[in-house]
């Protein structure tokens, strides 16, 4: 639960984004010690642990690896990445470390056929993709014909990958595309959209 006072300083302030959240919320003071994530226990942490739950100075730390590691493979802005996971934890950790790039994660349903899947990825035009251990040999033995730069999962990001330059964070970003063949990012809005009764300066924005 979060105080008045706590949902006033989010509602005013004009910094925040998809793409910003996570290292908003330190900003704003909340205890680092504080379990934000239970995650389903089979996601591999950079330090080689499965944890059962996350503070948020440890979601906030695993965020910023994976960032690091994305960057340093050369995702920016607008690059889709297909994440294809039985891991509700992956499809979370992914997620914020991408839109803080302002990247696009491309969430792959689990259950598709192979071929399909492999065709979806395909057409979404991602630059790159990380899977669990279940999903891996669909995406990497076609990786080159699918154009993926990288093919990884959880294991490939570690914990000495803090080291890498730090990107810059993205306030806003595209929002995720599930449904559509192509990814198609919408106009992005010069502020994020703060209260529902506020409304975006674009139809499309989601931020």
């Amino acid at each position: 639960m979060i105080s008045k006072q706590e949902r006033a300083q989010i509602s005013e302030d004009a910094t925040l984004g998809a793409g910003n959240v996570i290292h908003r919320l330190k900003a704003y003071g909340r205890p680092l010690d504080e379990q934000v994530l239970w995650t389903d226990a089979t996601w591999q942490a950079p330090d080689g642990g499965h944890p059962g739950v996350l503070t948020l100075g440890e979601l906030h730390e695993t965020v910023e690896i994976y960032a690091s590691w994305y960057h340093a493979q050369g995702v920016g802005p607008r690059d889709p990445v297909a994440i294809q996971t039985w891991s509700s934890t992956e499809f979370a950790i992914n997620f914020l470390a991408l839109t803080s790039l302002g990247a696009i994660p491309s969430f792959v349903n689990g259950n598709l056929r192979p071929e399909i899947a492999r065709e979806y990825v395909r057409r979404q035009g991602a630059v790159g993709a990380i899977t669990d251990h279940a999903h891996h040999a669909v995406l990497a033995r076609d990786r080159a014909e699918l154009g993926l730069g990288f093919c990884v999962t959880a294991a490939d990001i570690r914990a000495e990958n803090r080291e890498l330059p730090r990107p810059t964070r993205t306030p806003t970003t595209p929002p995720t595309r599930s449904s559509s063949p192509t990814p198609r990012a919408p106009p992005v809005c010069p502020r994020p959209c703060r209260t529902p009764t506020k409304p975006c300066c674009t139809p499309s924005c989601t931020g």
